[in-house]
């Protein structure tokens, strides 16, 4: 949702199809309902935003990316070193998933850490890093949060029910405002010791704004801020679907456009 090749097919890659959209939603909670509904966060603020550093960092929990040292919550598991630093039970699609399945059980991953970091900007590192610092109101936006993470970290788009829409609507919000008032995503210099250099300005900035904008994302002082996007988006996808542009092979949960 940053950049378009082509503008018509460029903006919206990839269309999961709905038996494995709904299959790896349920499939990454891989939770039984009475142990969702075991548990409610009572605190509305659970963790605080730490700069990324790769040295050791103290009591801080790392989301989206790998760290040396610090216990990670993440979809970016290449090694074994990683795998060793993460309770795989929890895995998701998106770091996000993750976020939330330990949410979900009360995982001490979440409940021994005060600090949470990430060590780049983008859709999947914000909710993530939102999430762990905000579980309660996670919790109860875990489908809309799931769908804002697959949207922006996988270009996965369903508009078949509102809360759809309302994820695309956050993205888009993002998408705009991060290339409005910084930077497009990973323009900034990174480093394997920092991470992105200048991401830390921009998580300071849009953390605070997400509890608002979950509520207000349609008001039209909001909505101002996005609609060139927004409505580009819903445009190509109604475009694609309209002429049968895609291929969909169940078999293998892919979509060719």
């Amino acid at each position: 949702l940053t950049t378009s090749p082509s503008p018509v097919i460029g903006y919206v890659l990839f269309l999961s199809t709905i038996s494995f959209y709904y299959a790896n939603y349920y499939n990454n909670i891989k939770l039984k309902k009475n142990e969702i509904d075991s548990f409610e966060w009572s605190n509305d603020q659970h963790m605080i935003y730490a700069d990324y550093t790769s040295q050791l960092m103290s009591n801080t929990l790392v989301v989206d990316c790998s760290h040396p040292t610090s216990p990670q919550l993440t979809h970016h598991l290449k090694g074994d070193k990683q795998r060793d630093a993460m309770d795989l039970t929890l895995r998701g699609d998106s770091s996000t998933d993750a976020v939330l399945n330990a949410i979900i059980r009360n995982h001490d991953v979440i409940k021994s850490h005060n600090k949470v970091t990430a060590n780049h900007f983008d859709v999947d590192s914000y909710f993530s890093v939102w999430c762990a610092m905000n579980p309660k109101l996670a919790q109860s936006n875990d489908y809309l949060l799931r769908e804002c993470a697959r949207i922006g970290d996988f270009r996965e788009l369903q508009l078949t029910n509102e809360l759809q829409d309302k994820a695309l609507r956050i993205v888009c919000w993002l998408n705009s405002e991060e290339r409005r008032l910084f930077y497009k995503p990973f323009e900034s210099a990174i480093t394997v010791s920092d991470g992105e250099l200048d991401c830390n300005q921009k998580f300071l900035y849009f953390l605070p704004l997400l509890k608002d904008i979950l509520v207000n994302i349609c008001d039209s002082d909001i909505y101002s801020l996005y609609e060139n996007e927004y409505e580009r988006v819903v445009s190509e996808y109604n475009y694609l679907h309209s002429n049968h542009l895609y291929t969909i092979y169940d078999n293998v949960s892919l979509v060719i456009v």
